[in-house]
């Protein structure tokens, strides 16, 4: 308890802090809902695209690595082949995942741009609402007490009927008690 008492400070700014970052989260979003939720599905079909792209580069220079250790060791051509080629199995099969994802997104896009542009819209007034409604702030605050009551209450219980056991010394233990 004393602890808390000590960090009350930090705990009140943090929680001043807490109700800022959601206020100015909640205008952001209000004013910039569409932009941010094109700018995510953008993001994530350029991410496939890259994560593609990535692989099939990995893969390329992986076997460049066993053409060139091919060369340079002419007694052993073949011992590091094994384990680079289980890599290049798994370079080639994330290069053509990645690329088919990529794909299958960019199909769900065009096919369902109706109904992507519906989702979007219904984020955006969303978004609009909770401008107009601020008191859903005043909810995770509200949970935050009452499970500081619940916690409270459950470790006086826990208490109590901790000390209905029967309580002897320990005597390994100066001051120690066995319950």
């Amino acid at each position: 308890m004393m602890d808390m008492y000590k960090s009350r400070k930090a705990i009140g700014i943090s929680i001043a802090m807490s109700i800022i970052y959601s206020l100015a989260f909640i205008y952001l979003l209000s004013g910039f809902a569409e932009c941010i939720a094109w700018f995510c599905v953008i993001l994530t079909q350029l991410g496939l695209i890259a994560g593609a792209v990535f692989a099939g580069f990995l893969f390329t220079d992986s076997r460049a690595r066993v053409a060139a250790y091919k060369v340079n060791n002419p007694k052993n051509p073949n011992a590091i082949s094994k384990e680079e080629e289980k890599w290049q199995t798994y370079y080639m099969a994330a290069c053509v995942v990645l690329g088919l994802l990529a794909l299958c997104f960019l199909l769900c896009m065009l096919c369902e741009y109706d109904a992507l542009k519906i989702a979007i819209d219904v984020i955006d007034a969303s978004a609009d609402f909770l401008v107009e409604t601020k008191r859903i702030i005043a909810v995770p605050v509200l949970h935050f007490f009452l499970e500081v009551v619940v916690i409270l209450v459950w470790v006086w219980a826990f208490t109590y009927v901790l000390s209905l056991n029967t309580i002897v010394p320990n005597k390994l233990v100066p001051q120690g008690r066995q319950i």
